[in-house]
């Protein structure tokens, strides 16, 4: 649609100009005003055409402030839908660690490492606070076996 008015509005400049710049013979047409009556006309059509590529830059204009209205609107669920997303994590993460921290005060290494093991697959994945406190609950499990290990008679 724009690419139409603006070739209209071309086209328009062009007979326009045209016209307005015909050169005088010395033989003149029987009517006159004829050339002034087109001229006036190619005008007025200018005039038109340059209302309604105005027209055009103002809807399209319009458009785009609505676009990015959506857009930012959209931006802003999609933040709030990471953010539930990373606290999820953390409060799953930080569950599970609680877990295995009971796991080995109860004394069910088995059950700690196999919890333990899980977080450690899918540490990249977890909040940072997590991470660091996974190399702790591995250090605690370890030494809660040794000391079971060296209980057992031999």
């Amino acid at each position: 649609m724009l690419k139409k008015i603006c070739c209209a509005a071309f086209l328009a400049i062009g007979v326009s100009m045209y016209v307005g710049c015909d050169s005088k013979d010395d033989t003149t047409p029987s009517t006159p005003d004829a050339p002034k009556a087109s001229a006036e006309g190619a005008g007025s059509a200018a005039s038109a055409t340059g209302g309604a590529v105005k027209d055009a830059a103002s809807s399209a204009s319009e458009k785009a402030g609505e676009m990015t209205a959506a857009a930012k609107e959209k931006a802003g669920e999609m933040k709030d839908q990471a953010s539930a997303a990373a606290n999820n994590a953390m409060e799953e993460g930080k569950k599970k660690l609680d877990e295995v921290m009971t796991y080995i005060k109860d004394n069910k290494l088995d059950l700690a490492e196999k919890s333990l093991d899980g977080l450690e697959k899918i540490k990249s994945s977890l909040p940072e606070a997590i991470q660091s406190k996974l190399g702790e609950a591995r250090t605690m499990l370890n030494a809660a076996k040794a000391k079971a290990g060296a209980g057992l008679p031999g």
